[in-house]
């Protein structure tokens, strides 16, 4: 099952709120350590200073006047311990100790270096006791010692104020990650996705806006595309109803004057020719729509690609209609050199004979049509690539300009009346454009009213032959 969609406002609140808490508490106890160690810097120097002074008023001082002076010193918040050179304690202001020193480390410091400060924590009473020791010219070690709070201790005793202080804290990290989240988001939701670019928000949602800009621009044209396929569509399956309607309907009425069986022997030879050619038309429009349907199919793009000799297979067509020519009193030819291009020969094939197909039925008798083949007559692409070409020239009625550039459309015929009578399905030039552009070529007319017309194919071509 489908994770349920994660919120951007909810995941930059937590994010906001967890890393002002984090920074909040790291900050705090930053805060506290360094407190505490300025704290107890300055109390080591306090004692020291003191020791230092106490040391130095008994420095010409015996034993006996020393302690005789530290006894006055009773009552103090500061310990005072005199250890004569064998570590015995001969005076300490906390009571008498009997334990000897010699190898405590403060005195052991002091003997070598002169002075020493040492902090020790009892985990006993849970807190830490300052020891500053000073030697005295006499042998003696003059050490004083004061207890404070360790840093637990401290801690512990503002654990009430400071989660007074981190609840107030929670409490505005609420409110600023809200108010930072809603700031941050507000431009977001404001989006217009209709007009992506024209949008105020932050820099860094550019890039993607301008994909969204680009994505509905294509989808746009997509949907104009489309909109564009279905009047096509629509106007194809119009057209096709429509031209195959005629042709039924004289089919029907003649087999429906046959069937009663009460007409002549000659009329009914008549009505069967007819209906014979009107089925031979129906058979060529179907032909023909099969034709343009597997073209338009995609998979069609790359299947059925071959090298292909222009001049050889335009020779083969030109052959194939010169009964057809002979019938109509005109004469056919195919020039040229021999030209390779990589295609599917059906559909090439169809392409010329279309095209011969039509000059020949637009020629008047006595006419003359050419089939000329070769290579760059047409200067290089882009990219240099040669263009092979195929001229079917005729000199027949010849094509109006304002016409030319409907000619190549579905079921658009020129002069209807000599279509009609020659069995043109209106497809043909259609056929040939589409064609053209499956084999990535161009198809273009040049023609004027009785002095015929000149249709053009380019293909390109990476063969030298």
């Amino acid at each position: 099952m489908r994770d349920e969609a994660k919120r951007l406002s909810t995941t930059l609140f937590r994010s906001v709120f967890v890393y002002s808490i984090a920074i909040l508490l790291c900050f705090s106890g930053i805060f506290m350590a360094l407190f505490y160690l300025v704290y107890e810097h300055d109390e080591e120097q306090r004692v020291a200073t003191i020791a230092e002074s106490a040391a130095a008023f008994l420095e010409d001082k015996d034993t006996q006047d020393s302690v005789r002076i530290l006894e006055g010193q009773l009552g103090q918040d500061i310990r005072y311990t005199l250890v004569d050179p064998q570590g015995n304690v001969v005076f300490d202001s906390g009571g008498n100790v009997d334990e000897n020193h010699a190898d405590r480390p403060e005195i052991l410091e002091a003997r070598e270096k002169g002075i020493s400060t040492v902090t020790r924590y009892s985990s006993t009473l849970g807190k830490d006791t300052i020891y500053t020791a000073v030697l005295l010219d006499s042998g003696n070690v003059l050490r004083l010692s004061e207890e404070r709070a360790s840093f637990v201790s401290v801690f512990k005793s503002t654990e009430p104020a400071l989660i007074v202080a981190l609840a107030a804290a929670f409490v505005l990290s609420v409110a600023l990650s809200r108010l930072l989240t809603h700031r941050t988001v507000a431009p977001l939701n404001q989006i217009d996705v209709a007009s992506p670019l024209e949008n105020e928000t932050y820099e860094e949602m550019r890039p993607l806006l301008s994909r969204v800009e680009a994505q509905q621009r294509q989808l746009m044209e997509q949907n104009r595309e489309l909109a564009r396929a279905e009047n096509i569509r629509r106007e194809f399956s119009a057209n096709v109803s429509h031209e195959m309607k005629t042709p039924l309907q004289v089919i029907s009425g003649y087999a429906e004057l046959l069937a009663g069986g009460k007409i002549p022997q000659k009329d009914a030879e008549r009505f069967a020719r007819i209906i014979l050619t009107e089925s031979a038309n129906m058979t060529d429009l179907i032909n023909d729509v099969l034709v343009l349907s597997r073209i338009d199919d995609p998979v069609m793009e790359n299947a059925g690609k071959e090298e292909v000799e222009l001049l050889s297979l335009s020779h083969e067509i030109v052959t194939r209609f010169l009964p057809l020519a002979e019938k109509q009193s005109v004469s056919i030819r195919c020039l040229g050199s021999s030209v390779v291009v990589d295609g599917n020969k059906s559909l090439l094939d169809q392409l010329v004979s279309n095209l011969l197909s039509n000059a020949l039925k637009y020629s008047d008798p006595d006419g003359e049509v050419v089939v000329l083949v070769g290579k760059s007559i047409a200067p290089p692409d882009s990219e240099g690539t040669p263009i092979a070409y195929i001229r079917v020239r005729d000199n027949g009625c010849g094509i109006p300009l304002e016409e030319q550039h409907k000619i190549f459309e579905r079921f658009y015929r020129v002069d209807k009346s000599r279509s009609k009578e020659s069995g043109g399905t209106g497809l043909g030039l259609a056929i040939a454009k589409h064609a053209a552009v499956f084999h990535n070529g161009t198809i273009s007319v040049e023609s004027s009213v009785g002095r015929g017309s000149v249709f053009t194919v380019r293909i390109p071509t990476e063969h030298e032959g």
